[in-house]
């Protein structure tokens, strides 16, 4: 697998220092007397000597302190693409294992993320105590405005130790400029610094032509050239090979400015024998090269020593890394060859677009193979590579870069069909409905009235897919399932779509897309039932679509209290082969069944349930789950009372005053809220729940919405507030009377049950009758639970288990499925069915989840570790 599959490194390593470089400096003076510059822009034309003058003040090491370099392209147009070359630009001077840190914070596709993402890196980046030069090359190459306010964020909260250094050919459109200019942090360098005086032109003609000009000559090609430094160089070399070919001095210096370049150009390659003209032009539609790519895409012969002759004429060819095998050319010199080649010979310029397609893409750097393809206009192989990549990028969150591709594809090319679902998944994705409607319906319009052949088959499962996703994001399935119903046949599963975790950070299913948006009514949840039916009856009972609609399910039914409804769809996902494989699934299982452990009041259960989960968590360093899960280590702790031990496993999240208050990390912001109420600090707590609020409201989440305002109530009543704490509490009742949720207020215990009582009395606070119903109905269900009593049994050894019985459980509470414990253990399927109903009928159960949940206990845990 080529490199390009992971991270391009020549991206990543500034151009080597060369000693044809005339040394001067652009900075100013202050610069080196501790002026506090720490943002320094260089935005000047192609060509005015921008890379040089960063690289020849960042070579000095000893001075300046170490530095990170990244040069960006238009391929770079995807936030998480660009941020995630960031890391890689910086991962030298940050603390080591970072990456595993921050890349999967980049996974998760939404708008909140990015800046959960960008406060973690920024708190990393406080963490360092030597001063880091962060250089950006060829910023214009960026034009996505998510990416300059990331940006624009993250240089805002940098700590003064770092430098952020930013070239481009065109004005930054960063809106912080204008305040960082006003308060000194921010030095601009423009082409007027860049511009060559006559003395440094004078060093130039020394270096290039071996004497000096005429002062009246050396004048005359300053003015005419501004200082360019690339109209300089061209104009030198062209003088250079006139001289040693006896060719009289052509007037290069009374040209335009705007003309200089293509004229100069010209000139540089009439001095230049027919091979090398040829290896310049054919060589110019690559941007970066070696000798053997060289040969393999235009197979000339000898590139290595074409290379070394370019060098020796010192024809802009700027290496890209130290050992100097990877080079590309001077921009301008560079998309001047590419352009005289497409319009000598474009036959050729499009051959060779195609071959370095195939290439790249042999070389595994398919991101630079589609770009040529695409070139080529060779739509088919560009489709091909795109289909092959796409993966890739999907589980990387890169949808942007994915969009951009899609779009290059001319109106009149049809995509393959898969490809056209994956565009109109796309657009769904980044909330482009309309743009993603229309396509279905043109899409949609080809199927009706065919044969149902195999590959139609395949049609069908990507169009049941993508009109699914079009129905979990606007909430209409009416549509979906009139659909859904014509369908008679079994479809097959396309990984693109069914392999798709919309789920990398949500610790609760109802929180994510198909979550049914938390909302659990007697409608939703036939609707919920219908969808599972209709997957399964498709085949795809295992799909991730499938399980995380049951497990939401599963959490719904346990918020309305409906226990056994709760047991039922848990059972249904732990007979499946996935949920142990895909963390998504995984965590929220567990914790659902942790929730449960803890309604019957057995904490320590439930705690050895989380903690198993989070073992397994650290075991692979899922840094972003063990978060979650700790978190809910924390609440349970401080449910029993344990602040101490509360206040021990909440240092253990790294959250601080820096931390952004964002729905990404809703369970652990409620987590440190509950800890700032349990230690009296209160007014903070409510500070940090009202942010939160705010966001969970915009986001029309009502689960979240809910638990904050049960933990506002909270706060006050701690302060004994008890009319303010009526009215909150009021607010999440009447927010989730509709709905009939209940656990979000018994899971809290005592304190609701006294705030209800204070309601009920209160007659002036009851609205409407439908409130008073849903309170005495609520209110019953908490006398009820506080009466019951629970056998709390719990290790295997007080159910009479004999030890192939014992066996047995151990696999199950592992969640192995029938098949697996039979292979395990030399079994049949049949005798392990035995086994399970023997082991069911001695703990008084009647399911694989309650068995889980009966014989799940804490000593047992500790035993087994």
């Amino acid at each position: 697998m080529g490199e390009g599959t992971v991270i391009l490194r020549t991206k990543l390593q500034p151009p080597a220092l060369r000693d044809s470089w005339i040394s001067r400096s652009v900075w100013d003076e202050r610069e080196n007397q501790g002026s506090g510059y720490r943002i320094i822009t260089i935005v000047a034309p192609a060509g005015s000597g921008k890379t040089t003058a960063l690289v020849q003040y960042m070579h000095h090491e000893g001075q300046h302190g170490p530095a990170s370099w990244l040069t960006l392209d238009e391929q770079d147009n995807d936030l998480r693409r660009f941020w995630r070359y960031m890391i890689h630009s910086l991962l030298p001077y940050l603390p080591s294992g970072i990456e595993n840190r921050l890349l999967p914070l980049l996974v998760p596709y939404s708008g909140l993320v990015i800046y959960s993402f960008l406060d973690q890196f920024i708190m990393e980046m406080h963490g360092i105590s030597l001063s880091i030069n962060v250089v950006l090359d060829d910023y214009h190459s960026i034009t996505h405005q998510e990416i300059h306010e990331s940006l624009n964020y993250w240089i805002e909260h940098l700590p003064d130790s770092v430098r952020v250094f930013i070239a481009s050919r065109a004005e930054l459109p960063l809106k912080g400029m204008g305040r960082w200019l006003l308060s000194g942090r921010l030095q601009r360098i423009g082409a007027q610094e860049l511009a060559f005086s006559e003395e440094d032109a004078g060093s130039l003609c020394q270096q290039t032509l071996g004497r000096s000009l005429a002062p009246e000559k050396l004048n005359s090609l300053v003015r005419r050239t501004e200082g360019w430094a690339a109209g300089l160089q061209l104009a030198l070399i062209a003088q250079r090979q006139n001289e040693a070919a006896g060719i009289p001095g052509s007037d290069a210096f009374s040209q335009s400015n705007r003309q200089l370049s293509d004229y100069l150009s010209h000139e540089v390659m009439r001095g230049l024998d027919k091979p090398l003209r040829q290896f310049l032009l054919e060589t110019s539609v690559m941007r970066r090269f070696h000798a053997d790519i060289c040969a393999a895409v235009t197979e000339l012969p000898q590139c290595d020593g074409m290379l070394e002759v370019l060098k020796a004429k010192g024809l802009f060819l700027i290496p890209l890394d130290h050992q100097e095998r990877w080079h590309r050319y001077h921009h301008v010199f560079g998309d001047f060859l590419s352009s005289l080649l497409k319009q000598q010979n474009p036959e050729r310029w499009i051959e060779l677009n195609r071959r370095a397609s195939q290439v790249y893409a042999r070389e595994g750097w398919h991101e630079e193979a589609i770009d040529y393809a695409l070139l080529a206009e060779d739509y088919e192989m560009a489709a091909a590579l795109v289909d092959q990549h796409m993966m890739e990028l999907i589980k990387k969150g890169e949808f942007d870069l994915l969009q951009l591709w899609l779009n290059r594809f001319p109106e009149g090319i049809r995509l393959p069909d898969r490809l056209l679902f994956v565009k109109i998944f796309v657009y769904s994705l980044l909330g482009k409905r309309d743009q993603a409607r229309d396509l279905l319906e043109r899409l949609e319009a080809g199927l009706y009235g065919l044969p149902i052949m195999e590959r139609q088959l395949e049609w069908l499962s990507g169009l049941f897919f993508v009109k699914a996703n079009l129905a979990f994001n606007s909430r209409q399935f009416d549509e979906w399932f009139q659909f859904a119903q014509t369908i008679e046949h079994r479809l097959p599963e396309d990984p693109i779509f069914f392999n798709f975790n919309y789920n990398n950070r949500e610790p609760f299913v109802r929180n994510t897309p198909f979550g049914l948006q938390g909302v659990l009514t007697n409608t939703t949840a036939q609707v919920g039932t219908q969808i599972v039916s209709i997957l399964e009856r498709h085949g795809w009972e295992d799909s991730l679509m499938c399980q995380y609609v049951m497990q939401a399910m599963a959490e719904g039914f346990y918020e309305k209290n409906e226990l056994d409804a709760c047991v039922f769809w848990l059972d249904r996902l732990l007979e499946g082969r996935r949920y142990k494989d895909v963390p998504g699934l995984f965590i929220p299982i567990r914790l659902t069944m942790a929730r449960l452990k803890r309604k019957e009041g057995n904490h320590h259960s439930a705690r050895a349930i989380v903690q198993d989960a989070l073992n397994i968590m650290e075991a692979r360093e899922d840094i972003l789950w063990c978060s979650a899960l700790r978190a809910f280590l924390v609440e349970i702790d401080l449910r029993d009372g344990e602040l101490s031990l509360a206040e021990a496993g909440f240092q253990e999240l790294n959250l601080s005053s820096m931390q952004r208050i964002s729905l990404e990390y809703s369970l652990e912001i409620m987590t440190w809220a509950r800890l700032l109420i349990h230690q009296q600090r209160a007014s903070q707590a409510q500070t940090m729940l009202a942010a939160l609020r705010i966001q969970a409201e915009e986001a029309g989440s009502i689960n979240i919405t809910a638990s904050v305002i049960v933990l506002q109530a909270y706060a006050e009543y701690t302060r004994g507030n008890v009319k303010a704490a009526t009215l909150f509490l009021q607010e999440a009742l009447s927010l989730v009377m509709p709905y009939r949720y209940k656990r979000t207020f018994m899971d809290e215990g005592n304190w609701v049950y006294q705030l209800l009582q204070e309601l009920n009395t209160n007659g002036d606070a009851m609205k409407t009758a439908p409130l008073k119903d849903y309170m005495a109905e609520l209110m019953e269900e908490m006398r009820q639970e506080k009466l019951a009593s629970l056998d709390l049994l719990d290790h295997f050894g007080t159910y009479g288990l004999t030890p192939q019985e014992t066996q047995v459980l151990a696999l199950l509470r592992r969640g192995d499925t029938n098949q697996s414990i039979a292979d395990e253990l030399g079994l049949t399927v049949g005798t392990v069915k035995v086994y399970l109903n023997r082991i069911y009928s001695k703990l008084g159960v009647s399911s694989r989840v309650q068995a889980v949940l009966k014989t799940f206990s804490g000593s047992e845990m500790e035993r087994s570790k």
